[in-house]
């Protein structure tokens, strides 16, 4: 038989499966959350400043940022890997082109449990994100703040 022969099993294991997504979904976002909410960070970065606003959409799982007119998007993004719940969150840099919205990938990190994230401080400790999400944002902010000197990207 080839491939395309072969029969597909469909059962409850999918179910299974995206029921562990669903869960881990409900999880993740309580983590996205501090991007908007800024509590108890160390770095205090963004503390007491006008210039940053946030805004935060558990429905469609994104946390909306706004610094000095540079806008960034966080959106969660959850899967399967090999039958495994996976969560990540893409920083996405907002932008206008003559009126029209545009938006461009400013990179990707995972969301891993108790909110721990795979970005690394210097001296190799894990960032998380209810105690490193200002600093988090400041950086994907800076390569945001790049992006806005290349191909004529407007912010508003």
């Amino acid at each position: 038989m080839t491939e395309q022969n072969q029969p597909i099993v469909v059962d409850q294991n999918h179910y299974h499966s995206i029921a562990k997504v669903a869960r881990l979904r409900t999880l993740a976002l309580v983590y996205l959350e501090h991007f908007s909410t800024y509590q108890n960070q160390r770095a205090r970065v963004f503390e007491g400043d006008p210039l940053l606003t946030t805004a935060f959409d558990k429905d469609r799982g994104y946390a909306d940022l706004t610094y000095a007119g540079t806008r960034i998007r966080f959106a969660l993004i959850v899967g399967l890997s090999n039958s495994e719940p996976i969560a990540k969150v893409r920083c996405l840099h907002r932008f206008e082109v003559n009126g029209e919205s545009k938006e461009s990938s400013l990179g990707e990190f995972l969301l891993l449990e108790g909110g721990r994230t795979n970005l690394i401080e210097r001296n190799g400790k894990p960032h998380y994100t209810e105690g490193s999400a200002d600093l988090i944002a400041a950086y994907y902010f800076a390569k945001a703040f790049e992006k806005n000197l290349e191909g004529g990207m407007a912010t508003s």
